[in-house]
């Protein structure tokens, strides 16, 4: 079995590994997006509202349910892009 390189910090503070032709992971490199899980998503909304996974949504609790799943979607966009709302990043994107 291949010994795991050693990672030596370099002058400039960057860790590098020991040996030749490691590759490092970078850090900053974008992470896969992860799809949105509306079933997980329901659950915890369901444990929000209070509710048993069994128990139906009733009509005058529907309002109530729609704005935390709206939440749950918003905040899995943001966990996807990087703490911005889907907003910030459609006025940051170049013309």
């Amino acid at each position: 079995a291949a010994k795991p390189a050693k990672l030596v910090t370099d002058a400039s503070g960057v860790r590098v590994p020991d040996a030749p032709g490691v590759k490092v992971k970078d850090p900053t490199a974008p992470k896969p997006a992860k799809p949105f899980d509306a079933a997980k998503a329901g659950r915890s909304v369901r444990a929000q509202m209070g509710l048993r996974a069994s128990e139906r949504i009733r009509p005058d609790r529907k309002a109530e349910y729609d704005r935390l799943m709206a939440a749950e979607q918003q905040a899995h966009s943001r966990s996807q892009n990087g703490g911005k709302t889907a907003l910030q990043m459609l006025l940051e994107m170049p013309d």
